[in-house]
C-alpha cells in the first residue's frame, strides 16, 4: 500500500468535514477497493494518532451508522445517537 493512498485518505477526511463517509463510500470516492482503504486508514491512525481517531457517526453518503475515521477535534462532537 502506497503512501499516496494514505495521503489521499487524510486529505479526503480533512476536506470533506463536517461530513463523514464510511469506508465503502470513501473507497468509491477515491477509486480504490475497500480493503486497501481500510489498510490505509489503519496506517494513517497508527502514524497520526494525535490528529485522527475513530467515532460512531452516520455516513454522509449511504446513511449507514458505523465507526468512522475522523480528525480528533471532531471526535467529541456527537452527531449520531448511541445505538
Amino acid at each position: 500500500m502506497g503512501t499516496d493512498l494514505i495521503g489521499r485518505l487524510a486529505t479526503a477526511v480533512v476536506t470533506r468535514r463536517p461530513l463523514v463517509y464510511c469506508y465503502a463510500c470513501l473507497a468509491v470516492r477515491l477509486g480504490v477497493d475497500e480493503q486497501s482503504l481500510r489498510d490505509a486508514a489503519r496506517t494513517l491512525l497508527a502514524r497520526n494518532e494525535a490528529s485522527f481517531g475513530i467515532a460512531r457517526r452516520t455516513c454522509g453518503g449511504c446513511g449507514g451508522v458505523d465507526e468512522f475515521l475522523l480528525m480528533k477535534p471532531y471526535l467529541l462532537l456527537s452527531e449520531t445517537p448511541p445505538a
